[in-house]
């Protein structure tokens, strides 16, 4: 009688045991898909800004307009913005995926032609530089000079903006 009480006991401790795992992993797997979710709704947003409307096109279009000019440069400007914004969000997407994603996997990206631009390479690394993984091996200063610093070190010290 007492193997079967604790036969019984074991059994009903190992189910109660599973039923939370099952809860702890079902959760995590929620609160993933939610993200995604997330991230993929706000690229949907953002792509739903870069398309020009009708009216803009024909004002654009139109010759002798004064503000033609103007507003097709306005929408140059909100397009090249919304494009940029997809792109990060896209980056933040894929590295969503990936379990590991590490300084030299960028450098192999990099030789495979999958990062083409100084200003994609500094996408990358700034969302792979908050990955755990990234975290002690530490990121050179050098890594993330803005190029506009570059252009402001050519000038005369009289031409420097002011901070």
């Amino acid at each position: 009688m007492t193997f079967e009480i604790w036969s019984f006991t074991i059994g009903a401790l190992l189910g109660m045991i599973g039923l939370a795992v099952a809860y702890i992993q079902w959760k995590q797997t929620k609160d993933v898909e939610r993200l995604r979710r997330e991230q993929l709704l706000a690229s949907i947003n953002r792509a739903k800004f870069m398309i020009i409307p009708n009216a803009v096109i024909e004002k654009i279009l139109e010759k002798g307009n004064p503000e033609s000019g103007e507003t097709l440069r306005q929408w140059l400007w909100s397009l090249h913005k919304g494009a940029s914004d997809n792109y990060m969000t896209a980056v933040y997407y894929y590295l969503s995926f990936e379990d590991k994603f590490t300084y030299e996997d960028l450098e192999f990206a990099k030789k495979a032609a999958v990062i083409t631009t100084h200003w994609e390479e500094q996408v990358w690394r700034s969302l792979i530089g908050l990955r755990a993984e990234n975290r002690k091996k530490g990121v050179k200063p050098s890594d993330f000079i803005l190029e506009r610093s570059q252009e402001t070190a050519a000038l005369p010290n009289s031409e420097k903006p002011q901070p």
